[in-house]
């Protein structure tokens, strides 16, 4: 009788607890390329979610001011320089190393106007891009705007306050615009503004051109945020980039708790495939304790 016979007729007596361990273990270890995989993929997509929603990037004008004060009293501050952002800035924005990280470009401009004799803030948006930047915007009644047109989108703290209604006419320094809906309440400032579609502000408020504020959401799954704001303030030397940290830092928390479940979970059924390989084994042993010793017995040396 030969090892290998032995080796046969032991599969062949033991059929189906081989079949069970080679399951178990194709099992574990299937589950923990598979779990790798969709862990590597679900962390790219998640993350270019993550980034889509909302702004992580703002750009602003640089503004040189002078704190004032009297006999140790703050009185505030003086601007020595009125500067302003341009849609030339959005041109030199597109021109970073990293340039197909830019997710959306949201550009807007910012002013005030008379509104049924009370003060009101008017912001000029591109509709398009600033309804993919604010996703979580929700329209209590109407329809969204759309972009190159006199249609207005009011913030809800904005229409009770003004009384507005969709379908109603309104008058901002001189010309006539239609409220074409009315956002649901988001409990911040966002629920203040009336917006209106960018070139018509501008020609509003006689500001061909220029911005007050560019939001940027930018996909930062293979890049850090920070060397986005480092390029882009390379290219607009006049502007102030900030990362928006209470974003970046909430990304970076919810991928990092993603990838430690992930590699938990791992562990855990490697663990399981390791423990069904040491029990399988030390059942083996204890069978083959009493048939080597037969084995031995009746002569044969080889074991």
């Amino acid at each position: 009788m030969r090892l290998e016979r032995i080796t046969l007729i032991n599969i062949k007596k033991h059929f189906g607890r081989l079949a069970l361990l080679t399951l178990a273990l194709t099992v574990v270890v299937a589950t923990v390329v598979t779990l790798y995989t969709l862990s590597r993929l679900m962390h790219e997509d998640f993350q270019k979610k993550l980034d889509e929603y909302g702004s992580n990037m703002v750009i602003v004008p640089k503004i040189d001011d002078l704190p004032l004060s009297y006999d140790g009293v703050p009185l505030g501050s003086v601007a020595l320089t009125d500067r302003h952002l341009t849609e030339r800035d959005i041109k030199d924005l597109k021109t970073i190393k990293n340039k197909e990280n830019l997710a959306v470009i949201a550009p807007k401009i910012i002013g005030t106007a008379q509104l049924k004799r009370r003060e009101a803030i008017v912001v000029g948006v591109d509709f398009p891009k600033e309804l993919k930047i604010k996703r979580w915007w929700k329209l209590r009644v109407g329809r969204k705007p759309k972009g190159g047109t006199d249609q207005i989108l009011a913030g809800a703290g904005a229409a009770a306050r003004h009384k507005l209604r969709v379908g109603q006419t309104l008058e901002i320094k001189g010309d006539k615009f239609t409220v074409a809906g009315i956002l649901e309440e988001v409990g911040s400032p966002e629920d203040q503004p009336i917006y209106i579609d960018l070139k018509r502000a501008q020609k509003v408020f006689g500001r061909p051109g220029q911005l007050n504020l560019i939001e940027v959401s930018v996909w930062c799954y293979n890049c850090p945020i920070n060397l986005i704001v480092g390029q882009a303030s390379e290219k607009l030397p006049h502007a102030k980039v900030s990362a928006v940290r209470q974003v970046a830092e909430t990304r970076d928390k919810v991928v990092t708790q993603f990838s430690i479940f992930a590699i938990v979970l791992s562990v855990v059924m490697a663990s399981v495939g390791g423990l069904i390989i040491f029990t399988n084994m030390l059942a083996a042993v204890r069978e083959r304790r009493h048939e080597i010793g037969i084995f031995r017995a009746v002569g044969f040396r080889r074991l």
